[in-house]
Order: C-alpha cells, then sequence, then structure tokens
C-alpha cells in the first residue's frame, strides 16, 4: 500500500499486521464482507475515497499528508497553519475484570494483636 494513503499510525493499530483478520457482523461497510485481511479493508477505504465518493481534494483528507489548512484559535495567537487527516485506530476492548476478594481483612492484624 502507498504511504501516501497509509491511515493512522502503527501504534493506532493496537499491534495489528497487514495479514491480521478483521470480522463484524452484517459486513465491515465498503463493500466488504463481514470478514476480511486488514490490508483488505485499508485498501477498500482507500479506493472508496478516492474513487468518486470523495473527489479531489476532498481524498486528500484520507491521506498521510493530510488536507492543508489554517485554524484561527477563539482564545488568540493568530492564524495557526496545519492540516487535517482522518485516522482509522482499532481501540481494544479491555476485558472486564473480577472483583477481586481480598480474603483478609484489614483488621486482621489488629485482632492478632489483641488476641480476639
Amino acid at each position: 500500500m502507498s504511504k501516501k494513503y497509509r491511515l493512522g499510525y502503527p501504534e493506532d493499530r493496537a499491534g495489528l499486521s497487514d495479514d491480521d483478520v478483521v470480522s463484524a457482523p452484517g459486513g465491515l461497510c465498503f463493500g466488504m464482507s463481514d470478514m476480511v485481511k486488514m490490508n483488505s479493508l485499508m485498501t477498500a477505504i482507500i479506493s472508496w475515497t478516492t474513487a468518486g465518493r470523495f473527489p479531489p481534494p476532498e481524498h486528500k483528507w484520507f491521506t498521510e499528508e493530510g488536507f492543508r489548512c489554517e485554524v484561527l484559535r477563539a482564545s488568540g495567537g493568530g492564524w495557526m497553519k496545519g492540516r487535517f487527516r482522518f485516522r482509522l485506530e482499532f481501540i481494544p476492548d479491555e476485558p472486564a475484570l473480577p472483583p477481586q476478594k481480598d480474603p483478609n481483612s484489614p483488621l486482621d492484624d489488629l485482632r492478632t494483636n489483641l488476641d480476639i
């Protein structure tokens, strides 16, 4: 895949490689099935953005280069040159940790010392 159209950054992919498989019940959109390799998903998103859906200059929002612009902050400081771009991120769900039962009471030490 061309670096020009790379979406996101390596750290956004949570360690996912191009050969890792992405699955979503009901399909992943972009004309794809419900299970594809990461590389295929990225290619489909890039094709979708450049195939008339977002013609130039809108497709630049999806490139690594981004869409050049200037921002004037309400807090002052004048115009700031920069760019906007969309990034594809994968955020893994954190497994819910069961509440841990502490078999020892904080009062156990006191009880031991008092011989209760």
